[in-house]
């Protein structure tokens, strides 16, 4: 993964299924490269363990941006990154405010 990532690069790895949720990055061709992993869509812990509870995360991605400062440019970028969470007493997923992000990311094209 290293050799590939420092000969491409990668615009972002997703990875799943370890019961956690996890975010990283690693250095790539061009810049860092965000990781993240996601604990499993389904998952329903019920009212005790929050940790294990169901979860998923939006991206908004730009087609563009600046390596400089994140402005419309030459690289893809991560606007936003918003992670709902499942809530047994309302039966829905809801937003995790403490994990959302909303400040451009430059990553490797």
């Amino acid at each position: 993964l290293y050799k590939i990532l420092e000969e491409t690069g990668a615009e972002l790895i997703l990875h799943g299924h370890e019961h956690l949720d996890l975010s990283a990055t690693l250095p790539g061709k061009g810049g860092e490269v965000p990781v993240r992993g996601i604990q499993s869509g389904s998952y329903d812990s019920g009212e005790g363990a929050m940790h294990k509870r169901a979860r998923y995360r939006i991206y908004e991605i730009a087609d563009s941006c600046d390596d400089e400062d994140n402005s419309v440019g030459s690289r893809p970028a991560i606007l936003s990154e918003e992670l709902r969470l499942w809530n047994p007493a309302q039966k829905n997923f809801i937003e995790d405010d403490s994990n959302s992000q909303s400040n451009p990311v430059a990553v490797s094209a």
